[in-house]
């Protein structure tokens, strides 16, 4: 090559490819520093996940516990349902069977009370027959 070509391409390469080369390195540094606010940006959003996921997952714990401690009461209440219908039905019993045998003590009394009259009636009918 001939030192005229070497100084054709010499100022063509510092015309041209300069400030092509000089603008490919900003668009390169422009990406770099673009990709890293991608960058913070993500990792913002991931801590407010994270935060969010967080408070979500005590709020959780939270209402397993409330269920928990609700099941418990439920069951207290289902169990004290059951011993009061059992209490009523037996204090129920015990007043049908107090009543019964006071219904059968006052039949008796009432049947005892027919037989003394029957007799009485007997007794003044034969007092009547010794006037």
């Amino acid at each position: 090559m001939s030192a005229r070509t070497n100084s054709f391409l010499g100022k063509y390469f510092s015309k041209f490819i300069q400030p092509a080369i000089l603008l490919l390195l900003l668009l390169i540094v422009w990406q770099t520093f673009s990709s890293n606010r991608s960058e913070e940006i993500l990792k913002e959003q991931l801590d407010k996940t994270e935060t969010n996921l967080a408070a979500a997952i005590f709020s959780l714990e939270k209402a397993k516990s409330n269920i928990d401690s609700l099941k418990t009461k439920l069951l207290y209440f289902d169990e004290k349902s059951k011993f009061l219908t059992l209490e009523r039905d037996s204090l129920l019993l015990k007043f049908k069977r107090e009543n019964a045998a006071n219904w059968k003590a006052l039949q008796n009394i009432v049947k005892r009370q027919k037989e003394v009259n029957a007799e009485l009636t007997y007794l003044r009918n034969k007092n009547k027959d010794f006037e």
